[in-house]
């Protein structure tokens, strides 16, 4: 049984990443407004929202924040939540248009690897630049090329059990090396008491990044590249051994 790539993974969502430091990533994030901004940062866009997760922990620390993300039933998740000063839309990361302007704008969780064509991304920051305050913060954490190829990506399997339900799920990536990106297929099976009751299949292209790519990317889009540092530390290197990274810039 195939269904729709938005339905699954947003019912599932949130039991597939149970093990992520939300409050961890935000105190990096805190810690990169501190740095970085030439003002105190009290807006935060966020681009690839999923189900809030990060805003509860954004809202926790006084920042008003606006989520973005193309899933619908994601923003219900997020909504359902009733986060303080935190709204949600739904819009593609790749062209928006909201109300107000905002401090920083943030992506998690390599989201912004969705956009896997060039004039997706120039979109994307373009959109980006327009809805950020003068000197605003842009923070984007995405897979890091040299680490992709070197480490190259293996199948893997996710298994647990909620409110009796058995979910066990395998990926079986594909790389396209020349178009830097890889086709992830994720096949799902979910059980109750041993006895499998529906299955389906979902496919995620994401797109991986080169750091003087990034740097050409942001350039053009009116940015300056601030720093390219590991998930999530500040004042570091990449290199191949790295698959994540986060690149700090600022609006011009």
């Amino acid at each position: 049984m195939t269904k729709s790539f938005a339905f699954d993974y947003a019912k599932y969502y949130d039991f597939f990443n149970e093990g992520k430091d939300y409050k961890a990533e935000v105190d990096f994030l805190e810690a990169a407004f501190k740095k970085h901004s030439t003002k105190p940062v009290s807006t935060v866009l966020n681009l690839g929202c999923g189900t809030g997760m990060h805003e509860i922990e954004l809202a926790k620390k006084g920042y008003s924040t606006n989520g973005l993300d193309l899933s619908s039933e994601m923003i219900d998740i997020a909504r359902s939540r009733n986060i303080p000063r935190a709204s949600f839309s739904v819009g593609d990361m790749s062209h928006f248009a909201l109300n107000g302007k905002f401090d920083a704008c943030v992506s998690m969780f390599a989201a912004f690897g969705y956009l896997i064509k060039n004039e997706q991304i120039e979109s994307a920051l373009h959109s980006i630049k327009q809805h950020l305050n003068p000197n605003g913060l842009a923070i984007i954490e995405i897979w890091n090329g040299p680490g992709v190829l070197h480490i190259m990506p293996s199948s893997r399997i996710k298994e647990f059990t909620r409110d009796g339900i058995e979910v066990h799920r395998q990926s079986f990536p594909t790389m396209h090396a020349s178009d830097h990106y890889v086709d992830i297929n994720f096949k799902v099976r979910l059980s109750r008491e041993g006895k499998e009751f529906e299955n389906y299949e979902e496919l995620h292209s994401m797109r991986f990044f080169f750091p003087q790519e990034l740097k050409y990317y942001f350039d053009k889009a009116g940015f300056d590249v601030l720093e390219i540092c590991k998930t999530f530390e500040l004042g570091t290197k990449v290199d191949e051994n790295e698959w994540n990274l986060v690149v700090i810039a600022r609006r011009k």
